[in-house]
């Protein structure tokens, strides 16, 4: 399980840098989305960065046996979701889900995701080498 929020208190008509805000989507994010790809809407649908964020994910990981042992290697289904916006009011979850593989090389964790983004997200696979901090 995992899970992340955060918030940008400040007064609505205070210009705050977008490098200050909020967008998610990716590899450690929601699966299924592109990197950064869930932000806040504005009026031509255009994504921008919001000053609200909820991200959470529940993963579940079974070690693979080989002839009766158990191997380097797991595998792995989740979901994912993911919200930003400026208000809380305009908060709409993004889903993703999928399985993947995990293998525990030599060099560190070896990391292979096939995600389904539903509603604009889409078919993606998620790669990653090494551990995340």
């Amino acid at each position: 399980l995992r899970a992340e929020a955060g918030a940008v208190v400040a007064r609505s008509e205070a210009r705050i840098p977008s490098t200050l805000l909020f967008l998610t989507g990716g590899d450690t994010t929601v699966r299924g989305f592109g990197y950064r790809q869930i932000g806040a809407r504005q009026d031509n649908d255009t994504v921008v960065a919001g000053r609200y964020l909820a991200v959470g994910s529940v993963e579940l990981q079974h070690p693979l046996k080989l002839n009766g042992a158990i191997s380097d290697f797991e595998a792995v289904a989740f979901v994912d979701t993911g919200a930003v916006a400026d208000r809380v009011s305009e908060m709409r979850a993004k889903v993703g889900a999928g399985a993947g593989v995990r293998w525990y090389s030599p060099v560190g964790l070896v990391q292979a995701d096939l995600a389904h983004g539903f509603g604009e997200g889409g078919i993606a696979i998620h790669l990653r080498l090494g551990f995340t901090f």
